[in-house]
């Protein structure tokens, strides 16, 4: 058996063959760079998924919230016009026995005179 002729040491398995030249990192450093960078950017976009979903329960929490107020407003204003109707009402009854009243106290003043 042959030895192998080496003419120095041998170059790591995961290395840029020396006649590609320009970045002399090795493979496994450039994956660990690409996986990084690729690990980031899902990881980002796993971030903005989760925003936009908490986002989303957060405007039905608040729509909740100003749909109960503004119900609560309107419940208000309701109470309101019905209060207003009724002091009307009233008050046209309370009128109505006034007038009553001063008309039967009229012919017994009338006749007093």
């Amino acid at each position: 058996m042959g030895a192998r002729l080496s003419t120095g040491p041998r170059p790591h398995a995961l290395e840029p063959p020396p006649e590609r030249g320009g970045d002399r990192c090795c493979y496994r450093h450039r994956f660990r760079e690409l996986f990084e960078e690729l690990f980031d950017e899902l990881l980002l976009e796993f971030e903005l998924e989760l925003l936009d979903e908490f986002e989303l329960e957060l405007l039905d929490e608040f729509e909740l919230v100003l749909l109960e107020e503004l119900k609560l407003e309107l419940l208000d204003e309701l109470e309101l016009v019905l209060l207003e109707e009724f002091e009307l009402e009233l008050l046209d009854e309370l009128e109505l026995e006034l007038l009553d009243e001063f008309e039967l106290e009229l012919p017994a003043d009338a006749s007093c005179v």
